[in-house]
């Protein structure tokens, strides 16, 4: 990715590494798009004429709270792995792999997860991915909180690769 942003007027080794990292999903932007999260003015030239663009204001960048509620019914926590994708009207995160050092996902549990994204705008929508492992795989999952948004899931998760889409409350 560095070598191929080098072919840019302008784009050294360190500069292109740092665009790299701090872009990391090159799919969410088109040509057009990219100057404007980089707050690059457009330009139009011809011959000697040459006229620039406002400069454009690079996107919030938003931490999420992404808060999941394991119901209070028997056989309900897992051991099993949970990714989601928050959709929002300003475009999606990345998967997102929810994991840190608590014991996460236990019976009548919420457990807290944030990351740090560019603005998604008014959230519409969370995809859960979930994935069976060890002893207690199965999952009742009650709801998908994000930011205070709610998304309400009430189902059980019980296969290997079980995407759902949550729509918002």
């Amino acid at each position: 990715m560095v070598a191929r942003l080098q072919y840019l007027r302008g784009i050294s080794t360190p500069t292109g590494f740092g665009l790299a990292v701090e872009i990391a999903d090159w799919h969410r932007f088109t040509g057009a798009t990219i100057r404007g999260y980089l707050g690059v003015p457009s330009e139009h030239s011809t011959g000697a004429s040459r006229s620039q663009g406002p400069r454009m204001e690079q996107p919030a960048i938003v931490t999420y709270e992404v808060a999941t509620y394991t119901s209070n019914i028997p056989g309900a926590g897992t051991d099993g792995d949970v990714w989601v994708r928050l959709r929002g009207t300003l475009g999606a995160s990345n998967w997102l792999y929810l994991d840190n050092s608590d014991d996460n996902f236990e019976r009548n549990r919420t457990d807290r997860f944030y990351f740090t994204s560019a603005s998604l705008g008014s959230l519409r929508s969370v995809d859960v991915y979930f994935n069976r492992a060890g002893w207690y795989a199965d999952w009742h999952l009650g709801t998908v909180t994000v930011n205070g948004a709610v998304f309400p899931a009430n189902r059980w998760f019980t296969a290997s690769g079980t995407q759902v889409n949550l729509p918002r409350a």
